[in-house]
């Protein structure tokens, strides 16, 4: 993966590109090269991989209302957690250090989505933010700059998932999570297949793929369509990562009716 230089924080300087290549090589070391096609990538088998010191939970619920989606501890320690068997109950369990901890409710299918871009985004976080979590310090600034305050942990809630241009950045906080956002994409919608997914739609499309104004709806709502189908991922990552790539125009979105526009 090459090295990077990092803030005097510990916080890694790297750009989109520079986070896309190393989300496509890590999703390529877990690729079966014996299978010519684009697949899901197996996070479970990269976390194996690349992060074996790494402890992962999935059976525990992370707060009462379900909004704390995953989160990444080095240091480990204690947390409270709730117990749904008895509303308003709650009881406190011990961390082991480099824990990565995903809510029990994403243990779904129709989560699937979800669940694969938390894990991969708690792994961003493994790979990139060590060094800035081994200051007390730093960990105290970036709990006192996000929505849930646990000092010894990297927690995320739907919130952190919108940190996904540099414009959204305004704090250590928000860094680390663009980079963690960039990275679950990145690994989950790999450029290379990304790439020839709509280059080889592009070609079925023709004109209508490439008008003087960019590509049109209709090929882009089907590209949108395909790459969540086969990279199990939301339709909104499909088209984040497209724009981030430049494959689809910053400005178009999803209607009322879940059609871009």
């Amino acid at each position: 993966m090459g090295r990077y230089r990092v803030k005097k924080n510990g916080i890694p300087i790297l750009s989109h590109m520079d986070i896309s290549r190393i989300g496509g090589h890590l999703a390529d070391s877990v690729h079966d090269p014996t299978v010519p096609l684009p697949e899901p990538t197996d996070l479970k088998a990269l976390l194996q991989r690349q992060f074996p010191a790494f402890t992962l939970i999935t059976d525990q619920y992370l707060s009462p209302s379900g909004n704390l989606l995953g989160l990444t501890s080095f240091p480990g320690g204690e947390m409270v957690v709730p117990v749904p068997a008895h509303p308003g109950a709650a009881r406190q369990i011990t961390i082991p250090e480099k824990t990565i901890m995903i809510d029990r409710r994403l243990m779904q299918e129709r989560l699937l989505a979800v669940c694969r871009f938390t894990l991969a985004h708690e792994m961003g976080h493994a790979l990139f933010h060590g060094l800035f979590c081994a200051d007390p310090e730093n960990m105290k600034l970036y709990a006192s700059q996000g929505s849930i305050a646990r000092p010894s942990m990297l927690v995320d809630d739907g919130t952190c998932f919108q940190v996904v241009t540099d414009n959204h950045i305004r704090n250590e906080h928000d860094w680390l999570e663009w980079q963690a956002n960039a990275f679950a994409a990145a690994v989950l919608l790999p450029e290379r297949w990304v790439r020839g997914i709509a280059g080889k739609l592009r070609e079925d499309f023709g004109d209508e793929a490439s008008g003087t104004a960019g590509p049109e709806p209709a090929f882009l709502n089907e590209l949108v369509i395909m790459l969540a189908d086969i990279f199990a991922v939301s339709e909104t990552t499909a088209l984040i990562r497209l724009k981030t790539l430049g494959i689809a125009p910053q400005d178009i979105h999803f209607s009322d009716a879940g059609i871009l526009v």
